[in-house]
C-alpha cells in the first residue's frame, strides 16, 4: 500500500494476507508504527526505492498528484518489483491527461498508461464533486 498515509481506513479492511504500508514521510511511518504495532510500515519513495517483492501494489490517490513524467517513473519502478497486479486510482472517462505538480492533482485515466484494467470498482461519493467518476482499477502486469 503505497502511499499508506495515516492507515485510517485501511485498518478496518479485513485483508487476511500480509500487508506492507509504505509512505514517503518518515514521521508518518514512525507514528503508524507506534499506533499499529505488528503492522509492517516502511519509508518508501515510490519513484526511487526498490519496492518489496509482493503480489500486488495498491496505489490509491497517489499517482494523480504526480507529474506525468513521475507517473511513468513510478509505474516503471513498480514494474521492476515484478508484482502480479497493480491497483490504482483511475478516472475512466478522462480521454486526455493534463499535467500537474505536487501537491496539486488532476484526474488520470490509468488505462491510457497501462491499458484496459481487468477490473474497475467505483471509488467515489456523489457528494464529493472532485471524486466524481473515480474508480479503483486493477491491472495484471
Amino acid at each position: 500500500d503505497v502511499p499508506c498515509g495515516d492507515y485510517y481506513w485501511m485498518q478496518d479492511v479485513p485483508l487476511g494476507i500480509p500487508y506492507i504500508g509504505g509512505d514517503l514521510l518518515p514521521d508518518l511511518i514512525a507514528s503508524n508504527q507506534k499506533a499499529y504495532p505488528g503492522v509492517d510500515f516502511r519509508v518508501i519513495d515510490l519513484l526511487t526505492d526498490a519496492l518489496p517483492q509482493v503480489d500486488a501494489v495498491f496505489c490509491r490517490d497517489c499517482l494523480v498528484h504526480l507529474s506525468l513524467r513521475d507517473v511513468r517513473r513510478a509505474v516503471e519502478n513498480i514494474g521492476r518489483a515484478k508484482p502480479r497486479y497493480i491497483l490504482a486510482t483511475t478516472f475512466p472517462d478522462i480521454k486526455e491527461h493534463a499535467d500537474t505538480v505536487p501537491p496539486y492533482w488532476r484526474p488520470l485515466n490509468m488505462a491510457l498508461i497501462l491499458g484496459e484494467p481487468i477490473r474497475l470498482e467505483r471509488d467515489f461519493d456523489d457528494r464529493q464533486p472532485n471524486d466524481k467518476g473515480k474508480h479503483l482499477g486493477v491491472w495484471k502486469l
